[in-house]
């Protein structure tokens, strides 16, 4: 116990997650300085609560943490802003969503949020970072700035954009125009992107129906996710040369676009990135790509896929078979995968139940998450010395498999980031181990060659 919440943690810390309220007619609650997670629903219809002060130890915010505390009006963030940027707000969580005032650290001193600076040091801003923030007016937001996710600004409603064409941005003295937040109406038909834009921000162009072209200019190294979503009557895409990441959902349901080039930029395409584009006959995919999230092309019905073996290929010009989308069919039992495919996309083998082996290409640099996730008949499979990721769940469910051989075993890490360097050295060089670590002891985890 801790002021006016019940806690679980560790000897060494006994305060890592804060469980619930003591009780649900607390006024207050100062969150222990060791927290690290405020579990889902913990203040659920806490509806005396007025005042909250929270850790800048915080990481993560749960579900409906704060769920019908209608006289929250005061958030102390015992820290500075951009600690607050980075607190993972999950779906009803930021206690801000009820107009409550926000107070972080400014100069050691506790101030409320009207008008920020986000310093250099912030790369991301979360989701839901300042929803419901209405006492918020302005925002600076450094260069520094690569990515910003949905709904971190929506509500607050006397925050002042900069504009430009059919844009809100938020920026800096030097530039206005970082980051494009949304539309000025779910109206317009057409929009130029400012080209000193780094980041298009998730949800800009969220249902913008009337919305028929855009260029993005070579500034952008971001499309958020949904950034096009529903953009129904969009039909020309240009991509600047600079885009190093398309969000997941960020054309989805875009059901007029019929050709997009991918440039030579972009490393990952995320998850249903170009969904339900129905009229989408053609893609280029670049040399670069490393990554495309599961389902990014489904239900592209009229996308013209280049085909290999029982295999359906994504590519360019010098090479039709960069990527492996898919399997032609889930019944397949085997499949020779191509010499020049770099990628194996997201569940590309998902519930081929009779797939009973597979060697993987030496020119394979990454395999996607679930790639043969309930693969139930395979029995062994070779990966080439030229794979350095693997993706979570990769083999689960591959209740058959008796062997993963690797060609090359030195410096694998496990992990359950996309990051290495959070991760435990583990020794790949007993192919039946690799087999159990891979469908079950580690199935959730990634795995990486350093």
């Amino acid at each position: 116990e801790y002021d006016n919440g019940y806690y679980l943690g560790n000897e060494n810390n006994l305060f890592v997650v804060l469980i619930k309220a003591k009780s649900k007619d607390i006024t207050s609650c100062t969150i222990h300085n060791g927290t690290k997670v405020i579990y889902s629903g913990a203040f659920y219809d806490c509806r005396s609560l007025t005042s909250v002060t929270i850790g800048n130890s915080v990481t993560s915010i749960g579900y409906e943490a704060f769920y019908g505390c209608t006289k929250l009006t005061e958030v102390k963030y015992d820290g500075d802003i951009a600690g607050w940027c980075n607190i993972t707000f999950n779906y009803g969580a930021n206690p801000l969503n009820n107009g409550a005032e926000l107070y972080t650290k400014v100069n050691g001193n506790s101030e409320k949020a009207t008008d920020i600076v986000i310093p250099d040091t912030v790369t991301e801003i979360k989701s839901y970072a300042f929803y419901g923030c209405t006492s918020l007016m302005s925002v600076t937001i450094g260069n520094s700035v690569t990515s910003i996710g949905y709904n971190a600004f929506d509500g607050c409603d006397n925050l002042q954009y900069n504009e430009y064409d059919n844009g809100y941005y938020l920026g800096n003295e030097n530039n206005h125009h970082v980051a494009l937040i949304k539309a000025k109406s779910k109206d317009i038909t057409s929009c130029t992107i400012h080209n000193g834009t780094k980041v298009i921000g998730s949800y800009a162009f969220y249902g913008c129906t009337s919305l028929t072209s855009i260029t993005i200019p070579d500034s952008v190294t971001n499309i958020g996710s949904y950034a096009f979503f529903g953009c129904t009557s969009l039909t020309s895409v240009t991509i600047g040369n600079s885009v190093t990441s398309i969000g997941y959902n960020a054309f989805d349901g875009c059901t007029s676009l019929t050709t997009i080039t991918i440039p030579d930029s972009v490393t990952s395409i995320g998850e249903y990135a170009f969904n339900g584009c129905t009229a989408l006959t053609s893609i280029t995919i670049p040399d670069s790509v490393t990554r495309i999230g599961w389902y990014a092309f489904d239900g592209c019905d009229n996308l013209q896929y280049n085909e290999y073996d029982n295999g359906y290929y994504l590519g360019n010009e010098n090479n039709l078979f960069v990527v492996l989308i898919k399997a032609k069919s889930t019944d397949i039992t085997s499949c020779d995968i191509n010499s020049g495919t770099k990628v194996i996309s997201d569940v590309a083998f998902y519930g081929c139940t009779s797939l009973t082996s597979i060697t993987i290409p030496d020119s394979v640099t990454s395999i996607g998450v679930g790639a043969f996730y309930g693969g139930t008949a395979l029995t062994s499979v070779t990966i080439g010395n030229s794979v350095t990721i693997i993706g979570y769940a990769a083999f689960y469910g591959c209740t058959s498999l008796k062997s993963i051989t690797f060609s090359d075993t030195t410096t694998w890490y496990r992990t359950t980031s996309s990051n290495y360097a959070d991760g435990t050295q583990t020794d790949v060089s007993d192919a039946a181990t690799n087999a159990t670590y891979f469908k079950t002891t580690y199935a959730s985890y990634y795995w990486h060659k350093v």
